[in-house]
């Protein structure tokens, strides 16, 4: 233990205060004033208002920082707002009244700004021989006041030096100069840069002796011992310091933790989307094939009908050949036959009935000529009856009969087929109607996939033309029905709200802020629509009173979106105020002027209002919510009738097409049958009976030429030769016919192949995937190759057919995953902003496909696998030194703690507390154990669990690792967001309670124990106070170090210490800080100057002259005894000694 021996009459260790300068500093005017204590123990006094503490603030200003400098400590609160650094700089001394206007000024010496401050205290250390004033000097420039912060290790006179007078009034620029021409000399731009060199060199051990400097100015009771010994006595060590070090380490990895969580995030909603959109490119890709296989058709089957072309022309030539050959031959006997014939016809005719029978001969072939004829055209004309639903007629009457019923079935052809006419027309209008709804439902269903809300796509891309040219996000322009909704427990009262608040439902809007750009916008633009927007103002007030249970507003849920939300609230309190009910009675009354009935019956007054229009009626047609799902099932069932719709009225028109085809092929036929214009045409009856009559007569002539032997031997060999005649003739007929088939199908084919040819001319192509599943066999004729191509085309439309349904539902779901990755909800706030901007660009339709995929590849093999190794190395690379130097730092600070109690109370042992018996104070450091949730052992515990240790690094776990940071994070955001509790318990001087206890010096037993300082008498209270701020004080100012060569501060101002102390304990702290080597400036009025006289070797007495200047005089003692009898005189204007006069500048 270092014993101190220093008595009051001892040497002056230290630093000590030689001499204080003011010039112009409160009431001390015009002049330089100085207080010389010169080392020694000195008391300022002087009347109360006389500016002892204009004095004392002086010492302030230049010794303590302005975050602990507090201006009149000896006076009440009202009085210390009275004095500021500005106050002292004008020297204000009062208050007036203006006379005309009554307002209350205060009264300055120096208005304006055409003057300088100067405050400097000089500090010596004798036994090191060295010198050091510090100085502040202040003027104004360019109006603003500049504060000069000044080190000079030699002691500075302005008060002697007439020339740094008048350079520091007149010549500013210059005095920098002059300083540094006088020897070594620091000047600084801000009090703690200053202080920083100055405690150095004066050997103060850190800013709370600064503190504690002005905590000694004003102190007159101890009050809590704990508190002033963890505030006062102890410094704090930089816990905070350490946490932001540690803190901002954390948010790097936080950041990098963030971004980890957003790439989990986005793989997560994206994996749907590569899933489905696998499937969308492989149906896709396999209608791609299908269009490439309809395409290459025409080319396969041309190629395959270009070789079976070949193939049968070649045999049809041959065909044609071998006919050419048997009619040379047919040609050949028909020439021999010929002339036989001739020559027996001959030997016939020379009879008469061989005359009459071949005359009969000729007339029988005309006959049977026109018997054939005519019965032809009876076969024709009873068909063509017979189709027209008509009886074919035996006699000319019943010829004219018919002839009249088909003109009349012929205007009722041409009626039906005008009235088949007109319903194709209605039906095929019906179907176009029909196909626009189901594009208009189709292209309304794509918009609402990509949102969330309700509103019409045809407003919501009205908004986003808005938008876009005025740099707006749709959540700056709102419609309202997106920030409201029917709630859900109140469903049935849906769809009378919808209809009552569909068109402000599709109102937007718009912020004060954007109006003026919106009503440009919509001055300058065709909207080509109808649009209705509400200026916001925010901070509107709200005019909801009170509101029945069964209001409309009681039914409404508002989105949260301020400030939207405050005035929508209000809009609909003002406008649509409506009570809801299905009571008679109140429908009927007068009482409540807006009602609304389930049904959807709106009274406004007396006007009532339903409307039911199909338009107006259904889920379809909502527009209140952020939830689509049920609105977009009522479009899809709306789409659904719509298609069904277009394909009856298709089907319908095909069948009055077909209808209209048979009535025009009914219309033809009896056209047909009305071409016959006289029955004489298919009078075959007649004609019949005219060839009986001949081959009757013919039948008799021949018995009477058969009678003739050589006669009937040229008959026979006649028929016999006409017969050969006639099968040759016959064969030659249709060899004939034959030919002229062949040539015509020969000309046919050629002129396909021609035209095959033409259109494929190169060798066959490969054939393309998916153009069948088995190739069918080579055809036989073109016609087949016809027939194989309609087939393949058939089996491939329906494929697409089928692979068009699966790829718009691929679409449906694609693009709904797709939007709920671009806005997905909720989304966390320590991303959400990026999240959003990152899919700015991003389109919720399958054309953006490839843009997801290249971002799931990024994200899966790049950013991920980045993120993660950034995360492990941040946190075991980075965070978690600092986690271990955060730990070892306060394991430091509490050590140092303790450390600094040690060494208070080693200065403590040095002092006499009692001395019956000799006793002294020890203080006393516990651990808080406080079992508040939030109190600090409670926290100590969190700290300690929250903080990993060592071997977690060594084991680079990243399982554990994340575990830790995540215990860490939650510690970490807690005490950033708590800033109180932050500094509590990161102050380790916190995690100890502190009291003191008083030992017998003889025995070391504990006498008193103090907790703190309640209930102990004044006196008691006065002397602990004493006790621990003196070795507070000796402790800070480095008074206890041993030697006397060493740089330590020794002054100390106590302002009216005295003032509520008995004597007894006021000589106690005298002689205490004597003891301990202190140099004290007692401030005191002069009825305490007797207590503190043992203890001073002079005076500062202050006075107020009646100018409102203050002045202060340097006395010894007994130069103060002989102005004390005087002191009516002296206050009157007496002279003061020579060496008490004031210099004047």
């Amino acid at each position: 233990m270092q014993e101190f021996d220093f008595g009051y009459a001892a040497a002056r260790p230290g630093f000590r205060l030689q001499v204080l300068e003011v010039y112009n500093w409160g009431t001390f005017n015009r002049q330089v004033w100085q207080l010389r204590p010169e080392g020694a123990t000195t008391l300022l006094t002087g009347p109360n208002g006389a500016g002892k503490t204009t004095v004392v603030d002086a010492l302030v200003t230049l010794l303590t920082p302005p975050t602990h400098r507090h201006y009149n400590q000896s006076s009440g609160a009202e009085a210390k707002r009275d004095r500021t650094q500005k106050s002292y700089l004008e020297g204000a001394y009062g208050t007036g009244q203006d006379a005309d206007t009554g307002t209350v000024t205060p009264q300055v010496l120096r208005p304006g700004t055409g003057y300088y401050s100067w405050l400097a205290a000089t500090f010596q250390h004798e036994d090191l021989g060295q010198t050091l004033t510090l100085a502040q000097y202040r003027r104004y420039r360019n109006g603003e006041l500049v504060t000069h912060f000044l080190i000079l290790p030699r002691a500075v006179r302005l008060r002697d030096d007439q020339a740094l007078q008048r350079l520091l009034a007149d010549e500013p620029a210059r005095w920098r100069e002059y300083l540094r021409s006088g020897g070594e000399f620091k000047e600084y731009s801000s009090f703690e840069q200053c202080a920083a060199e100055w405690q150095h060199r004066l050997g103060v051990r850190s800013d709370k002796a600064l503190t504690l400097f002005s905590k000694t100015v004003g102190l007159k009771m101890l009050g809590s011992l704990d508190e002033f010994v963890r505030r006062e006595m102890l410094s704090d060590a930089g816990g905070q310091a350490a946490f932001q070090e540690l803190y901002e380490a954390y948010r790097n990895l936080l950041n990098v933790f963030h971004l980890l969580q957003k790439a989990q995030h986005q793989l997560r909603l994206l994996q749907p989307v590569m899933d489905i959109g696998a499937d969308y490119r492989r149906l896709e890709a396999a209608q791609a094939q299908i269009k490439t296989a309809l395409d290459a058709l025409p080319e396969v089957f041309g190629q395959r009908k270009k070789a079976v072309l070949q193939r049968v022309l070649l045999l049809r030539q041959q065909d044609k050949a071998a006919l050419a050959a048997r009619q040379q031959e047919l040609k050949a006997a028909l020439d021999e036959l010929k002339p036989f014939i001739l020559d027996l016809e001959l030997t016939t005719r020379n009879s008469e009935a061989g005359r009459r029978l071949q005359q009969l001969a000729d007339q029988l072939a005309q006959t049977a000529e026109r018997l054939r004829d005519k019965r032809q055209n009876y076969q024709d004309y009873s068909r063509l009856a017979q189709n027209a639903g008509l009886a074919a007629p035996v006699s000319a009457a019943e010829f004219r009969a018919t002839r009249q019923a088909a003109e009349t079935a012929q205007l009722a052809a041409r009626s039906d087929e005008e009235h088949q006419d007109a319903l194709v027309a209605a039906q095929t209008q019906a179907e176009q109607q029909a196909r626009e709804q189901r594009q208009h439902i189709e292209q309304d269903l794509a918009a609402l996939r990509a949102q969330r809300t309700l509103i019409p796509r045809e407003m919501t891309e009205l908004r986003q033309h808005l938008c876009e040219a005025l740099d707006l996000s749709p959540a700056q322009v709102p419609f309202i029905g997106e920030l409201l909704r029917v709630k859900p427990a109140e469903a049935r009262w849906r769809p009378a709200i919808e209809k009552l608040l569909h068109g402000p439902g599709l109102q937007l809007l718009v912020l004060s802020a954007q109006a003026a750009d919106v009503n440009r916008y919509v001055r300058e633009t065709n909207l080509r629509g109808r649009l209705v927007y509400h200026r916001v103002e925010a901070g509107r007030p709200q005019l909801n009173g009170q509101l029945g249970a069964d209001a409309l507003c009681h039914k409404l849920e508002i989105a949260d979106k301020p400030p939207f939300n405050a005035w929508l609230d209000s809009h609909l309190y003002q406008h649509y105020n409506y009570c809801c009910t299905d009571d008679p009675a109140r429908l009927n009354g007068r009482d409540e002027p807006l009602l609304l009935t389930s049904e959807g019956l709106i009274r406004t007054r007396n006007r009532h209002e339903k409307d039911d229009r199909p338009g107006k009626i259904g889920a379809r047609h909502y527009v209140l919510g952020w939830d689509n799902g049920e609105k977009l099932a009522a479009l899809e069932t709306e789409l659904h009738g719509s298609q069904q719709r277009e394909k009856a009225a298709a089907e319908a028109a095909q069948r009055h097409k077909d209808k209209r085809e048979q009535l025009r092929d009914r219309q033809m036929l009896l056209r047909e049958l009305l071409a016959v214009k006289s029955f004489d045409a298919l009078d075959w009856f007649t004609e019949e009976a005219r060839q009986q009559a001949l081959l009757q007569e013919q039948a008799i002539l021949q018995q009477q030429r058969d009678q003739d032997e050589v006669l009937r031997q040229a008959q026979a060999q006649l028929q016999a030769a006409r017969a050969q005649e006639t099968a040759l003739e016959g064969e030659k007929d249709q060899l004939t016919k034959r030919q002229g088939a062949l040539e015509q199908e020969v000309d046919k084919l050629s002129g396909s192949l021609r035209r095959e040819t033409q259109a494929w001319p190169l060798e066959p192509t490969p054939v393309p995937p998916g153009l069948w599943a088995a190739e069918p066999p080579a055809p036989a004729y073109p016609e087949e190759a016809d027939q194989q191509q309609a087939a393949a085309e058939r089996a491939l439309r329906t494929q697409q057919t089928e692979n068009d349904t699966k790829l718009k539902v691929a679409t449906s779901r694609l693009t709904r995953q797709m939007a709920l990755f671009r806005n997905p909800e909720p989304l966390p706030e320590a991303y959400a902003a990026q999240w959003k901007a990152e899919c700015s660009a991003l389109l919720a339709a399958p054309e953006s496909l490839a843009d997801y995929e290249a971002r799931y590849q990024q994200l899966r093999e790049e950013n991920l696998p980045q993120y993660q190794q950034q995360f492990q190395y941040y946190l075991t690379s980075d965070v978690l030194q600092f986690v271990f130097k955060f730990q070892r730092t306060l394991d430091q600070q509490y050590k140092d703690v303790k450390h600094s109690i040690q060494e208070l109370n080693e200065a403590l042992m040095s002092i006499d507390y009692s001395r019956t018996p000799r006793t002294y104070i020890r203080l006393k450091a516990t651990e808080v154990r406080d079992g508040a949730a939030q109190g600090v052992a409670a926290w100590r515990a969190r700290l300690k669990q929250a903080l990993p240790n060592q071997e977690l690094l060594a084991a680079n776990d990243s399982q554990q690792a994340e575990a830790a940071f995540g215990r860490l994070r939650d510690l970490l955001d807690e005490l950033n967001r708590d800033e109180a509790t932050r500094r509590k318990v990161l102050d380790v001087r916190n995690w100890l309670q502190f009291g003191a206890e008083e030992v017998a010096r003889d025995t070391e037993q504990v006498v008193n124990v103090y907790s703190n300082s309640g209930g102990r008498s004044g006196g008691e209270k006065a002397k602990l106070a004493y006790t621990v701020l003196a070795a507070a004080i000796a402790y800070q100012y480095n008074a206890m170090r041993p030697g006397r060569h060493q740089p330590s501060f020794r002054f100390v101002v106590i302002d009216e210490t005295f003032s509520k102390s008995d004597a007894t304990n006021s000589t106690y702290a005298l002689k205490l800080f004597a003891k301990l080597g202190l140099q004290l400036m007692i401030v005191t009025p002069s009825d305490n100057i007797p207590l503190a006289a043992p203890f001073i070797e002079q005076l500062h007495l202050v006075r107020r002259l009646p100018t409102f200047e203050s002045e202060v005089w340097n006395l010894s003692l007994d130069q103060y005894q002989q102005q004390r009898g005087a002191a009516a005189e002296a206050e009157a204007g007496v002279p003061a000694p020579a060496e008490a006069q004031p210099t004047t500048v």
